[in-house]
């Protein structure tokens, strides 16, 4: 028992906390929080399913992002401004085509894949415009 117990107080100090999602289908299977969930994993077949941790960070909504999570910067005016700002300050472009063309533009999406995604993960942007997509 002591082993699970180690477990269970995550790494780096975040309290163990994970879901697995489907490899087949993308659909959660199981969202855990204690030793009773770790236990129920150990008797699943993991390799049907991506083991995701909790980064300890939540998204705009207030969801939990965990590793493997995809992240989507929500306000597409804010990520491109800087791209078109100059653009309008010299009359190359109306405000409205800017606008017109930004609405165009791809989201930013980013996948959460380790720990050395914490640098950007911990800005306070994340809680401000990044949402989860999957």
């Amino acid at each position: 028992m002591k082993e699970i117990n180690s477990v269970a107080n995550g790494y780096f100090g975040i309290p163990f906390d994970f879901k697995l999602t489907s490899l087949i289908n993308g659909h959660v299977r199981l969202i855990g929080y204690n030793k009773g969930d770790i236990y129920t994993m150990s008797l699943l077949d993991l390799s049907q399913f991506k083991v995701q941790q909790f980064t300890g960070i939540l998204d705009k909504h207030g969801a939990k992002i965990y590793f493997g999570d995809t992240l989507r910067f929500a306000d597409k005016f804010e990520w491109y401004r800087n791209s078109y700002f100059s653009k309008v300050v010299h009359g190359i472009m109306t405000k409205q085509q800017v606008l017109d063309e930004i609405e165009q533009q791809p989201y930013e999406e980013r996948l959460v894949e380790s720990n050395g995604d914490f640098e950007w993960l911990l800005s306070t942007e994340i809680q401000t415009y990044w949402e989860i997509v999957c």
